[in-house]
């Protein structure tokens, strides 16, 4: 590794957790959405926005709805099957924490969805 690459190196290793998470975004281009299913709130990148081919402010005002409205039919169904089982272990559990739902989605129209 050249010292120029070992220093850039040690400086992105550097970042708290939260820059280097927005590094690794950025550097992906990955479409990411975040749904708080307490309170309902949802948060949309520009980039999912460009996936589905508009910008962020044209989707305004954004919501669960507005996820659901893009989703693929296949991807609602499974989205629905895994919400109900991650729920249904949540209810059984003593230290139950509010869920939070957050997906990421790529150019390729592949995705993962990631719930705690």
């Amino acid at each position: 590794m050249s010292d120029r690459s070992t220093t850039e190196h040690s400086a992105y290793l550097g970042q708290d957790e939260a820059a280097r998470l927005k590094t690794i975004l950025e550097g992906t281009r990955a479409g990411t959405w975040e749904w708080n299913v307490q309170t309902g709130e949802t948060v949309f990148n520009e980039r999912w926005a460009r996936i589905i081919g508009y910008t962020l402010e044209e989707l305004q005002p954004v919501s669960i709805e507005t996820w659901l409205k893009f989703a693929h039919p296949d991807d609602l169904a499974e989205s629905e099957k895994r919400l109900q089982a991650h729920f249904r272990v949540r209810r059984t559990t003593t230290n139950a924490k509010p869920a939070c739902v957050t997906g990421m989605a790529t150019g390729s129209g592949c995705g993962i969805m990631v719930a705690w």
